[in-house]
């Protein structure tokens, strides 16, 4: 009976290699490694819009249940506007990109799950939201509770209007 003889291998790792160079085996692999690497690339780069509205879509949904009691259901909505509006103008391209860095901080400062988010932060982060988007940023609200009136502003008169002329008579000095 013929003992059973462990195959050959298909190359001789020990044999000295011939000529100057990386071997075959190893070519082709880092070929293919190469190969992998640049698909992935153009797969990213044409879904990239979506994959940045999913990130923003991610961000908003992990720091909607870490809101604070405080924030009123308003601002809790205009948060929401304001990462829809984000998403959607950074899948179109039409962010404010030299604005991004001042987000990317404010979200590094609230990235801790165990800490929530006070008023102040959700209206300091709608309103960077809002500045990323170009968006003008609304007037402040006043907390709940707060109802002193501010300074009262006449409504100013129409283009070309000049005191006095709307059928006042004249002043006689």
């Amino acid at each position: 009976m013929a003992e059973p003889s462990t195959p050959q291998a298909p190359f001789d790792p020990t044999a000295p290699r011939g000529g100057p160079g990386c071997s075959k085996p190893l070519l082709i692999g880092c070929g293919m490694v190469l190969l992998l690497v640049a698909v992935f690339a153009v797969v990213v780069i044409a879904n990239l819009p979506a994959i940045t509205r999913w990130w923003f879509n991610t961000i908003e949904a992990s720091l909607e249940p870490r809101l604070a009691p405080d924030v009123t259901p308003a601002e809790r909505q205009r948060l929401k506007s304001a990462f829809s509006s984000a998403g959607r103008l950074a899948e179109a391209g039409k962010v404010d990109m030299n604005k991004l860095p001042a987000f990317q901080r404010q979200l590094l400062a609230l990235s801790d799950p165990k800490r929530r988010l006070s008023r102040k932060d959700v209206q300091e982060l709608t309103r960077t939201l809002d500045e990323l988007t170009g968006k003008p940023a609304p007037p402040p609200t006043m907390p709940p509770g707060d109802h002193r009136p501010g300074p009262s502003r006449a409504p100013a008169p129409p283009p070309g209007h000049t005191p006095g002329a709307a059928g006042a008579p004249p002043s006689s000095t």
